[in-house]
């Protein structure tokens, strides 16, 4: 088998292409499955399990994208945009956890998605905190009229 790419030789049960990283869509077994029958979907290059074929519904696994846009807002909450940063990264990040369980398996990034709630959180409990001294401060320098 070759690669769709760049036609780099494929070892059997690759999923990827040791070369360019491309995704094998229908990768060749380790070992041999025992048919009773032949794939009439082989030649087409689709992969339809028959009754002897053991098949896991799997497909290629992806990374969220608003995993990703979490945790990289909960970064910049720290260092560029402290509220709007933290604010998308909350946002984006319950996005994502929602997304990632509704795959199924086929999404990953749930790390990405609790450390970008965990720096927006603690972004936001950080801006409350300045806010609140600082208001204590001006109710403190206010004088009191007896």
């Amino acid at each position: 088998m070759h690669c769709t790419f760049c036609e780099n030789p494929i070892a059997p049960g690759s999923r990827y292409c040791s070369q360019c990283g491309t995704a094998v869509m229908n990768p060749e077994p380790a070992r041999p499955y025992a048919t009773t029958k032949p794939n009439p979907f082989a030649a087409q290059g689709a992969f339809h399990p028959g009754p002897t074929h053991s098949w896991d519904g799997g497909g290629v696994q992806s990374t969220s994208v608003m995993a990703i846009v979490s945790l990289i807002s909960g970064i910049a909450a720290w260092f560029v945009f402290p509220v709007i940063g933290a604010i998308v990264a909350i946002i984006t990040g319950h996005v994502a956890k929602r997304e990632i369980r509704e795959s199924g398996g086929r999404t990953d990034g749930e790390t990405f998605a609790t450390i970008g709630l965990w720096l927006g959180y603690a972004q936001m409990m950080f801006v409350l905190l300045i806010l609140m001294i600082f208001l204590i401060v001006i109710i403190a320098a206010i004088p009191i009229a007896h």
